[in-house]
């Protein structure tokens, strides 16, 4: 996670489109905390942003096993209502 995180920085910040105001967004890495919960054969590991004012953004990284490496194959940023939505329909 911490390598996919390095490989999308831009000047230490990742921009992103927050879809909930339909804006373009920049955060940067503040916390990698040890929240991993498995989905399947997949995993959900949570890490923690923060945006210009010093707010903090819940990042949510799908991982999954590829060609025996754990890679990311989705980030998801300020949504964890759509990660525990989706974790809570395979029964965690």
């Amino acid at each position: 996670m911490l390598q996919f995180t390095e490989s999308i920085l831009l000047d230490g910040g990742y921009s992103y489109v927050d879809t909930k105001e339909g804006a373009l967004k920049t955060v940067f890495p503040a916390n990698v905390h040890p929240f991993i919960v498995t989905m399947g054969d997949d995993y959900f590991v949570c890490s923690e942003m923060i945006d210009d004012a010093g707010n903090t953004i819940n990042a949510d990284f799908l991982v999954r096993r590829i060609d025996d490496q754990y890679r990311v194959v989705q980030l998801i940023l300020d949504n964890r209502q759509a990660v525990q939505g989706a974790i809570s329909k395979l029964g965690k």
